[in-house]
């Protein structure tokens, strides 16, 4: 397997995991708008373990592997900013899953805790929906290029 093919499969995991982080969203979201606080504890325990197998790794790869070699092809300001931009969202996004840790306390703890812990879920996922969007018109762009130049002749 050659670097473009190599690169081209990093691109499809990437693309993958976007889909997954999705779904995932999106059963936070509906979790969030019926859920008792059970359910969203739940559903926080089931964050944290994504952020630990899924999210995680999948930002090292994109640091290690796709931010580097996009910034190989393309050196314009505009496209250095929103890398250093997309860095800056992972460090965001995983202190944000870190609150993740206090929700089983804040549960038990009564009062507004209900309110809290949907504050703390809600800006996690709001934060990874944004940045997932912005990342995704990148990504997707990036990998349709590479199919293109593993299709073209040479």
């Amino acid at each position: 397997m050659n670097n473009e093919q190599k690169f081209s499969s990093v691109l499809t995991l990437a693309v993958a995991d976007h889909e997954v982080m999705a779904s995932a969203i999106e059963n936070s979201r509906n979790i969030l708008a019926g859920g008792s606080l059970t359910d969203i504890v739940c559903e926080a325990g089931t964050l944290k373990e994504l952020t630990r197998t899924k999210l995680a790794p999948h930002f090292k790869m994109e640091e290690e592997h796709i931010f580097p070699a996009l910034l190989q092809q393309q050196t314009d300001t505009q496209t250095t900013r929103l890398v250093a931009d997309l860095i800056e969202d992972h460090r965001r996004i995983l202190e944000k899953a870190k609150l993740l840790d206090k929700i089983p306390m804040l549960a038990v703890a009564g009062g507004s805790s209900l309110d809290t812990v949907k504050m703390i879920v809600r800006d996690l996922i709001d934060t990874l929906q944004n940045h997932a969007t912005r990342e995704d018109g990148l990504l997707l762009a990036l990998l349709e290029k590479q199919r293109q130049s593993l299709i073209a002749p040479s």
